[in-house]
C-alpha cells in the first residue's frame, strides 16, 4: 500500500512539475521508515503549489480585483474622424498610472493629421502634431470593465496587464461634429 502512494504521489508530483517549480521537503529511499510528519510536510507542500496555480489560473479566466490594476501602463493609440468639413487621423503614445486610492492620471503625446474637406486641393494638411497632453480622474473596477471618470469603459485583458477601449460612433450628434473610431491600449509596464 506505501509503495502505490509512493507511486502516485511520484506520478501526481512529476506532472505537476511541468506546470509549475514545487519544492518537497522529503525525499525517501526504499526500505526506509517515514513519518507521518514527513508526509504531511510532503503533502502540504503539494496544497500550497496547487492553491498558488489556482490562483493564477483565476486571474488568466479574469477573476481579478482593484489591486491587479493598480501600476504604470504604456499607452498606444489610434483615432479617425470623419465629418462633412474634415477627415482626420490621431496617434496616440504615453502613460497611464492607475493609483490605489482611485486616481488615474494619463499622459499622451497625439500626433496626426486633418484634411479639409471644403479645401478644393487634396493635397492640403495641416498638422496637428506634438500635442502633449496629461489628464486626471478617477478610476474604478466594475466587473472585468474599469471606468475611467465613469464615462470611459476600457476592457480587462490578461489578468489586469492590458486595457482596451474600442468605440466608435457611428452617428455624429451634429454635422459638424466627427463621426470617431478610437482604439486605445494600456499594456502593464
Amino acid at each position: 500500500m506505501l509503495n502505490k502512494i509512493k507511486y502516485f504521489l511520484c506520478t501526481f508530483l512529476v506532472s505537476l512539475g511541468a506546470q509549475a517549480q514545487v519544492t518537497i521537503p522529503n525525499t525517501f529511499t526504499s526500505g526506509s521508515s517515514v513519518s507521518s510528519s514527513q508526509m504531511n510536510a510532503n503533502f502540504g507542500a503539494v496544497a500550497t503549489a496547487i492553491n498558488n496555480l489556482a490562483a493564477r489560473v483565476s486571474k488568466l479566466e479574469g477573476v481579478i480585483t482593484a489591486a491587479d490594476i493598480v501600476g504604470t501602463y504604456t499607452v498606444s493609440g489610434l483615432q479617425v474622424e470623419l465629418n462633412q468639413n474634415h477627415i482626420a487621423h490621431y496617434t496616440y503614445a504615453g502613460t497611464a498610472v492607475f493609483a490605489a486610492n482611485g486616481n488615474f492620471t494619463l499622459t499622451t503625446t497625439a500626433t496626426g493629421q486633418q484634411y479639409n474637406t471644403l479645401s478644393e486641393t487634396a493635397t492640403v494638411f495641416s498638422g496637428s502634431g506634438g500635442n502633449t497632453s496629461t489628464d486626471t480622474s478617477t478610476w474604478a473596477l466594475i466587473g472585468s470593465t474599469v471606468s475611467i471618470g465613469g464615462v470611459f469603459n476600457y476592457k480587462v485583458a490578461d489578468a489586469g496587464k492590458l486595457l482596451i477601449l474600442a468605440n466608435s460612433s457611428i452617428v455624429a450628434p451634429t454635422p459638424s461634429e466627427p463621426q470617431s473610431s478610437v482604439l486605445l491600449m494600456f499594456t502593464r509596464q
